[in-house]
């Protein structure tokens, strides 16, 4: 793979070409300035210069709800509740190893 290096959009705005290196984005375009226009700059750029409509927002997360709909959910769909099946056999081999080469136990 080949990268072309354009060096006067790299000069220009630093920051959106160094996400290319990163990987692909998903972002609105924005357009150059004239009458009409609706996004002219990249929205991280507008809330560092604080370019931007100040709303209020009101907004709520139940992080509670969302625990308990997920274990619900897990529940229902899984014949095993637990994120992993647990086995003191695990246990035992690594008491045994741990005897034999390491003298811990």
């Amino acid at each position: 793979m080949i990268i072309v290096e354009d060096s006067i959009s790299s000069e220009r705005n630093p920051k959106s070409y160094l996400q290319l290196y990163q990987g692909f984005f998903f972002a609105p375009v924005y357009e150059h300035e004239h009458d009409g226009a609706f996004l002219t700059k990249q929205a991280y750029e507008a809330m560092e210069e604080g370019d931007f409509n100040k709303v209020p927002l009101m907004s709520d997360h139940d992080f509670v709800k969302s625990v308990l709909k997920f274990a619900e959910q897990l529940v229902k769909h899984s014949q095993n509740p637990y994120l992993y099946q647990f086995s003191y056999k695990g246990v035992l081999v690594f008491t045994e190893i741990s005897q034999l080469f390491f003298l811990l136990l």
